[in-house]
Parts: structure tokens; sequence; C-alpha cells
């Protein structure tokens, strides 16, 4: 009797990125046999190709100063695979964990009659 080859195992990687101010990335699928991807999908504005994804989110958004707001969202791969051999399969889904920071965008400088003035999306001091 011969030995029999374990299912096959999949990992993604990195589990997790940090993209700061860049809006796109890539990940890589790895298998301990021949392992392909069945679907993938990405939550809060991820859109996923292939290995690449890029992060539907702006730059800045109006608001007032302060430091960049970090915002998440997951990838989720679904993969299906054989051992080598071709006599064990198995199937799975992955997860990976995606970060990004959002500024504050104080908008246009408003004049006053002062000589000072005030940024268009934040709220002017009353007095």
């Amino acid at each position: 009797q011969g030995d029999v080859a374990a299912p096959p195992v999949a990992a993604i990687s990195p589990a997790s990125v940090r993209l700061g101010e860049r809006r796109t990335g890539t990940f890589r699928l790895t298998c301990t046999g021949e392992c392909r991807v069945t679907s993938f999908s990405g939550s809060n504005g991820i859109a996923v190709s292939g290995n690449a994804f890029t992060v539907r989110a702006p730059a800045a958004r109006p608001g007032c100063a302060g430091p960049p707001v970090t915002e998440s969202g997951v990838i989720t791969v679904h993969w299906t695979g054989t051992a080598p051999g071709g006599e064990e399969s198995a199937d799975g889904t992955l997860t990976m964990m995606v970060s990004w920071t959002v500024a504050a965008d104080p908008g246009a400088l408003i004049p006053d009659s002062d000589g000072g003035g005030y940024w268009s999306n934040c709220p002017r001091a009353r007095e």
C-alpha cells in the first residue's frame, strides 16, 4: 500500500498590509499542491483583480486639521486544489486585512476682513 499525499494547504501572503497613503498592492497565494483561486472579493471599496488590489478611497476627505484617519477592509480569496499526484483535494477561504490612511482636507482658505481667514471645510469660530 503506497503513501497517500496529504490534502493541499494554501496560504495568502502577506496576511495583512498597511498601505498608508498608497492605494494599490499585491498578494500571493502559496499552496502545497496545485491550487487555483475560484473567486475573490474585497470589502469597503477594495477591488481585486488577479493578485493585485486597488482601494477606492480618496487621499483626503473634507475636514479640519488632524491626523489621517485609518480605514480598513478585507480581501477574501476562495481556493481549490489537489495534492501532488492528484489523489487528495481540498478547498478553503483565506482572508487578508488591508488598511490605509485618509487625510483631512481643510479646503480653501477664505480671507476675511481682518487680514486672516478660515478654511472652507472647517467651522468658523463665532465671536
